[in-house]
């Protein structure tokens, strides 16, 4: 849409799954998980906040990859994974959380779309879980085939 896409690394980390996150990426609690938590920029406007999750168990480097490789698509692409697909996009609405709010430079009082997705590979196998949450005002979210 004619804006500078751009972006900055909020967080970093390896930690235990929740269970949320554990059943979505097929994982029992407790196992150990990559999280990037991310904000995506228009015209250096925050239109995007991303928490994504990935089995640290199956791609081990992958911290260390994120921290110097432009996207997740080639940091999984060194782990091994060169092709994935998403295969669902959950999206509701709700208010932002103050620490949200504060990321996205947003109202705490105006809505916020979340959109919780599941990329998977070839065989159906869970490959990233993710949480974006977008400012309803700044966002338009197209779903086409």
């Amino acid at each position: 849409n004619n804006r500078e896409p751009t972006g900055h690394i909020v967080q970093l980390r390896t930690f235990p799954a929740t269970a949320a996150v554990a059943a979505e990426l097929a994982l029992h609690a407790g196992a150990p998980v990559t999280m990037i938590e991310r904000v995506g920029l228009a015209d250096r406007v925050p239109v995007t906040l991303s928490r994504t999750y990935f089995d640290a168990t199956r791609f081990p480097g992958l911290l260390d990859r994120l921290r110097y490789l432009p996207s997740i698509s080639a940091a999984l692409a060194a782990e091994g994974l060169t092709d994935y697909r998403r295969q669902r996009t959950r999206v509701t609405a709700r208010l932002p959380t103050a620490a949200e709010a504060s990321l996205l430079q947003a109202a705490r009082t105006r809505p916020v779309l979340v959109c919780a997705n599941l990329d998977v590979d070839g065989p159906g196998r869970p490959v990233g879980y993710a949480i974006v949450i977008c400012p309803g005002a700044r966002v338009q979210v197209v779903f086409e085939p």
